[in-house]
């Protein structure tokens, strides 16, 4: 249906509705001050109030959906194992994310905030935590990392490409297009 159609039948529909529902309404005041011409004024301004309101509702709520599809699209525990040495993206619905490389003397942990759209994630790195064996060092950190990814429709796949996510222990680079398989 058109979109012209959709709204014309809208409207008409809209009309009926709040016509029935003045016309209901009791008449305040002295009834014979108010003529028809004035009842008709009254119910057109009540019906485009409607209208109006309803329009800025649907619109509001139509946003508020996108955005909540939309900010939590990559949500989850993500992995790539390369022989001995993994990498892990979690991407918590509350905006935590956590980037781990690990391999069997340690781990590096990298953690911060993210946002997202429908095919980038920009992850806020704070902080980096290396384990090695029994010695762990904290650093802090302020940087922003790009991050490409799709996700096939009902796939527990991921597909990542970034040229911030450092190399892991096998030298692989993650700026090439690589496959996370959801871990959850």
């Amino acid at each position: 249906m058109k979109k012209g159609k959709f709204f014309a039948i809208l409207f008409f529909a809209s009309t009926v509705f709040m016509t029935t529902a003045v016309a209901a309404e009791p008449v305040v005041g002295n009834q014979e001050e108010e003529g028809p011409i004035d009842l008709i004024i009254r119910a057109g301004k009540q019906i485009w109030g409607s209208i109006k309101d309803g329009a800025s509702r649907a619109i509001d709520d139509f946003n508020d959906a996108i955005t909540s599809v939309t900010s939590n699209i990559p949500a989850g525990e993500w992995r790539f194992d390369n022989g001995k040495y993994s990498t892990t993206i979690l991407c918590e619905k509350n905006g935590n994310m956590t980037v781990t490389q690990t391999n069997i003397n340690g781990e590096t942990v990298y953690t911060g905030t993210y946002t997202a759209s429908t095919n980038k994630i920009t992850f806020n790195v704070q902080k980096k935590r290396t384990k090695i064996l029994f010695m762990t060092q904290l650093d802090k950190m302020d940087e922003k990392w790009e991050i490409d990814y799709s996700i096939p429709f009902a796939s527990n796949e991921m597909k990542i490409n970034s040229k911030q996510i450092p190399v892991d222990g096998n030298g692989y680079d993650f700026s090439r297009p690589t496959i996370f398989t959801a871990t959850k």
